[in-house]
């Protein structure tokens, strides 16, 4: 009985060994938070605070303070910024919509460094773990072109990247020397179809230039294989919707997701919108990650576990 899931096993192998081999050339897009880290990088402080509450914290902190106008009472900070960023997906954005004066370049530093409390900064609640980017100059991701895409401003994520152990710009770990951030959309961000085109229609052009596939049709439709890293359910509704099943999408499931939808409405969205769930990147081995993406057909209907 041992052999046959020995070679059950062997079969599997060899046939993502084949998927890998003769597939296009794939383009990878990853999300910053939650998704190139999470709970795996987490230092905890000894009140039990993780980066997750810490960060939630500076800007409620930023908008009791004397930078932000009119300052919002402490207790009514949480409050006002959930319904911002529910209804516009990005604190600064949803904060000036709402009426709110304030430097966005204060704002950014108090996300990442604290209000006048440098225990707060991002640097003592995430250690660099060099599982991540280890793992992404192994198959399948050695091969792609890999980019990141993220709502986080652009200084604020790459000092991120760099402290977690990635080196864009000199397309460490296999990354392309860009990050396409807040900075680059301006008022767009995801999960809008705007933020969406303005950035694959940026790569389409630099994969052109460097001699690569493309990415885009003549329509603006995915004429390429793309796999989408994402903790937002909502993004990677968005995304499904907008190219369809030649996306290929992995939801990172931290508690994000939770945040936006009830559990019902997760799991529908799920079956709906995703192809692969995991709960880190590092949760499958490079083996496994070649099984789980190289060999699902373009088509994609059943999300891998």
């Amino acid at each position: 009985m041992a052999a046959e899931p020995r070679r059950a096993e062997e079969a599997r192998a060899a046939h993502a060994a084949r998927a890998a081999t003769h597939a296009e050339p794939c383009l990878m897009l990853f999300d910053l938070d939650g998704t190139l880290y999470d709970e795996h990088h987490a230092v905890r402080r000894s009140d039990g605070r993780a980066w997750r509450s810490q960060f939630k914290q500076n800007i409620w902190a930023f908008m009791a303070s004397e930078s932000f106008s009119p300052r919002v009472p402490p207790e009514q900070c949480e409050a006002v910024w959930r319904d911002a960023f529910r209804k516009h997906n990005q604190t600064k954005r949803g904060l000036r919509a709402a009426g709110y004066e304030f430097d966005a370049d204060a704002l950014y530093v108090a996300m990442n460094d604290g209000v006048g409390d440098p225990d707060n900064a991002f640097t003592n609640f995430v250690r660099p773990d060099p599982r991540v980017p280890e793992l992404l100059t192994q198959p399948p991701f050695a091969s792609a072109s890999k980019y990141v895409f993220t709502n986080c401003v652009d200084v604020v994520a790459m000092n991120r990247l760099r402290h977690i152990g990635f080196d864009l710009e000199n397309n460490g770990d296999g990354f392309e020397d860009v990050l396409y951030g807040a900075g680059f959309m301006g008022d767009r961000c995801k999960p809008e179809r705007a933020a969406f085109d303005m950035v694959l229609r940026d790569i389409h052009e630099r994969e052109l230039r460097a001699g690569r596939p493309a990415v885009l049709d003549d329509a603006g439709a995915l004429s390429r294989p793309c796999c989408y890293f994402e903790d937002s359910l909502k993004n990677l509704v968005a995304a499904r919707e907008i190219y369809g099943n030649l996306l290929r999408t992995v939801y990172i499931q931290t508690p994000t997701g939770k945040e936006e939808s009830h559990a019902a409405d997760e799991l529908a969205l799920i079956a709906h919108a995703v192809d692969v769930v995991v709960p880190s990147l590092i949760s499958k081995s490079s083996s496994e990650w070649v099984a789980a993406l190289m060999s699902l057909p373009e088509e994609c209907a059943n999300p891998v576990h």
